[in-house]
């Protein structure tokens, strides 16, 4: 039996959600409840059907259709599942992990070494960074790719090295272009940055 409900007025419970007081056998509980598909109104259990591809657990309580699932697991805590906001795309899943981004972000899960909120593994699939030595972090986030040994400068050693892959197609730097083949370019850039690196 519902005895009370409070809307998120009151800002104990997230948006989108209602805190729900009921008793069931004697006993009064509460629970946080979300509004399924922005406060769909029903006159019986039939109107929830279909409102929301997270609506397993929506049922009519008091003309609104309600979503009385868990929301768990919840990791930004807005009060939805987290499939749910994956679902309706109020959160990106670009792993495809079952884990919102901003999630995987937050927790260490994923680096996000530029700060976009994408984690980096998505980026380099999407291309929206290089990653040129196929180490998983993205260029930008490496300050001296032309660095071929290490050593924090770019020098003759680098210079050797690349002129040992000349011609080859090494799958990241000396290829600095990227075009397929260590090359002129390639030697021309790592000569642009002789020197310290930044």
């Amino acid at each position: 039996m519902l005895i009370g409900q409070f809307s998120t007025a009151n800002a104990v419970v997230p948006l989108g959600t209602m805190l729900l007081q009921y008793r069931t056998n004697g006993i009064t509980e509460q629970r946080t409840v979300g509004f399924a598909a922005d406060f769909v109104s029903c006159d019986d259990h039939s109107d929830c059907r279909g409102v929301s591809p997270c609506a397993a657990d929506v049922f009519c309580k008091k003309g609104l259709c309600l979503d009385f699932a868990p929301p768990t697991p919840d990791c930004n805590d807005n009060g939805w599942r987290d499939s749910c906001d994956i679902a309706e795309g109020t959160s990106d899943d670009c792993n495809d992990n079952a884990v919102p981004d901003e999630c995987d972000v937050a927790d260490g899960t994923s680096p996000d070494c530029n700060g976009n909120g994408v984690p980096d593994e998505c980026d380099i699939v999407n291309g929206t960074s290089g990653d040129l030595d196929g180490n998983g972090v993205p260029d930008e986030c490496e300050p001296c790719p032309w660095d071929l040994d290490g050593n924090g400068s770019v020098d003759t050693v680098d210079f050797l090295d690349l002129i040992g892959q000349w011609g080859t197609d090494p799958d990241g730097p000396p290829d600095f272009d990227d075009n397929g083949t260590v090359d002129t370019m390639d030697l021309l850039e790592l000569l642009a940055n002789w020197g310290q690196c930044p």
